[in-house]
């Protein structure tokens, strides 16, 4: 039974919210509030290393709850990552012009930065010496190239504009198909270090 102030372990918080719940809904819900409010061990212990990996990543939790772009910061790690990036085609020709390429990194890319139009031989790291970027990736979950493997991502319509000037990858954004966060798809790709 429920002590005086709610219930005092996971069990005893799924029969207080069960016989309270009127549908099944209600039902899931009770099992939700009460997971997280009763974690097991082996949640408390994934919870714990989740952390870890975040201040080991250092970015935020939030940051960890949204997956964004990694640019060009001249780190190792990012330079690593975009140079495992091989076979890259711009196909601007078509309907929606996608970027195929051959992802040889060890975790899915879900998106490219592209910079388009550089002056010189090498891709610079800012931004401004570019005629145009553009960020082209799949806008839903699990949309891009799993690890080791070819495949490609649609860009906008503004890049067959510039699709006859030669571009660089200037930043790349982690596929994350498993709501694992982006700490994780930071860790595969060795960005964390």
């Amino acid at each position: 039974m429920a002590g005086l102030f709610g219930p005092s372990n996971y069990d005893e918080c799924i029969l207080d919210g069960v016989k309270k719940a009127n549908n099944k809904a209600a039902v899931h819900a009770v099992y939700d509030v009460c997971e997280r409010k009763f974690p097991s061990p082996e949640d408390k212990k994934t919870e714990r290393e989740r952390k870890a990996l975040i201040k080991k990543c250092r970015i935020s939790e939030k940051v960890d709850s949204t997956i964004s772009y990694i640019g060009l910061q001249n780190t190792p790690e990012v330079w690593s990552a975009i140079e495992n990036i091989k076979n890259i085609k711009l196909v601007a020709d078509g309907y929606t012009p996608v970027v195929k390429f051959q992802n040889n990194n060890q975790s899915g890319i879900s998106g490219l930065m592209l910079g388009m139009g550089v002056k010189g031989k090498s891709c610079p790291t800012n931004y401004a010496e570019y005629d145009a970027t553009f960020y082209c990736g799949g806008s839903w979950e699990g949309a891009g190239v799993s690890p080791n493997s070819y495949g490609s991502v649609p860009c906008p319509e503004e890049v067959k504009n510039f699709s006859r000037k030669s571009f660089c990858i200037i930043g790349l954004r982690p596929l994350v198909s498993d709501g694992s966060g982006m700490a994780k798809a930071l860790n595969e790709l060795g960005m964390c270090k």
